[in-house]
């Protein structure tokens, strides 16, 4: 009996957790860091998004060669019609920045854009896998 008493106050003290789902871009084309030509970048993220509120980590970006974007946190919000934005924590990296997100949701995608990425505003679909 007081394994079961024990094993049930253990429980309420365990918040209940929401595992993060697998949005990915896709390939998209942005401006290479000096070359002047467009590169092809792929990004990855696990996120966790409720009524009012996104939050998680890139798991990797494709085609960056000096900023590695892997475990940054992003953080952000959803708005009551759909209106979605969120940041990345600043990269380690010196010079490389933030992530930023603006667009909407629709289902289980994100459709919107970096306004600022490798100094272009570039269209972005995330897509729930």
């Amino acid at each position: 009996m007081k394994k079961i008493t024990l094993a049930l106050f253990l429980m309420t003290l365990i918040p209940a957790t929401h595992a993060a789902d697998l949005y990915t871009s896709g390939d998209f084309w942005a401006p290479c860091n000096s070359s002047g030509k467009d590169c092809r970048f792929n990004l990855q993220l696990s996120l966790d998004i409720t009524d009012d509120r996104i939050s998680g980590k890139v798991i990797t970006m494709y085609g960056v060669a000096a900023c590695r974007w892997e475990d940054v946190p992003i953080n952000g919000s959803v708005t009551a019609q759909g209106e979605v934005r969120w940041r990345s924590e600043k990269n380690p990296v010196p010079g490389c920045g933030s992530l930023v997100f603006q667009g909407r949701k629709e289902g289980e995608t994100l459709i919107g854009y970096f306004p600022k990425f490798q100094g272009k505003q570039v269209d972005l679909t995330l897509v729930k896998k």
